[in-house]
């Protein structure tokens, strides 16, 4: 597949509906939890050519309790991915924020990323190839 056709794919699996219900559950969970839920890698390793891969929904980080169990809308059913999702907080001087990160790689090893943020420390950018390091 082309980068742009898993692009199309992985769009199309964490569609729009999807993010944007993430985003609402990040407002009401960290009423509920005084921070953000930080979501580990899932399907991991990194899905490659659009194949979709199982993702595992209890994964959590070795300092947080919660996992992606805990964490998702009930109106969003995932089960498996193009690409390797994760969500990282934000604790800065100017407040808290999260970044919903998208990675997938191509069958000739190319990687690419997208990410959605909100608040402080967090970025946002469309599909976008890069290096990972090391």
């Amino acid at each position: 597949m082309t980068p742009q056709d898993i692009q199309a794919k992985v769009d199309a699996e964490l569609d729009n509906t999807k993010l944007s219900a993430f985003v609402a559950k990040q407002s009401t969970w960290i009423t509920q939890h005084q921070e953000y839920f930080q979501g580990m890698r899932t399907p991991w390793p990194i899905p490659i050519d659009g194949v979709d891969e199982p993702i595992d929904l209890n994964v959590h980080p070795t300092d947080r309790p919660w996992t992606w169990n805990d964490f998702l809308p009930n109106n969003v059913k995932i089960t498996q991915l193009a690409c390797t999702v994760s969500i990282n907080f934000h604790n800065t001087a100017q407040g808290d924020g999260f970044t919903i990160l998208e990675i997938f790689q191509t069958l000739d090893g190319h990687f690419w990323a997208k990410t959605i943020g909100q608040g402080p420390g967090s970025s946002t950018y469309s599909w976008t190839e890069f290096i990972p390091p090391d």
